[in-house]
């Protein structure tokens, strides 16, 4: 029996803009993939405040733009705020980053991530255009 490895590795994601979902998968597997672990478990972890990490369908890009707009419906930016320091949007960022969250925990088996056969990983911008960081650890 052989000890449980640790790998890490960041990756990039440029937004374009507040509401899109942003498909990681292909860069999840790429990463598992390099590990060469086949039987493990895998966490991704956003590392801002103003984003979100989820599972969803990926057969229909129109899921994203649903979740989206109920999303800004249920936390209008226009909502008096008191955190106002940093931008006007940032603290109706922040609530949707609570509630959708920013980290995703997936089994990885025979050197796969684990995943339905209708599902992916999105990454979701939350405030405005900009690049972005993903902190991927696997454990096998």
């Amino acid at each position: 029996m052989t000890g449980i490895k640790f790998h890490t590795e960041y990756i990039k994601v440029r937004t374009n803009q507040a509401g899109e979902y942003y498909d990681i998968t292909d860069d999840i597997i790429k990463f598992v993939k390099s590990c060469k672990v086949k039987k493990g478990l895998l966490m991704a972890y956003s590392l801002h405040t103003t984003t979100g990490l989820t599972v969803n369908e990926g057969s229909d890009p129109g899921v994203g733009k649903d979740v989206s707009e109920v999303l800004w419906e249920l936390i209008p930016e226009s909502r008096k705020w008191n955190h106002t320091e940093e931008s006007p949007l940032d603290s109706a960022a922040h609530v949707k980053s609570q509630i959708i969250g920013n980290s995703i925990f997936l089994g990885v088996d025979e050197w796969m991530p684990v995943l339905g056969t209708w599902q992916r990983v999105y990454f979701i911008e939350y405030i405005e255009a900009r690049e972005r960081q993903v902190f991927l650890v696997l454990l096998g």
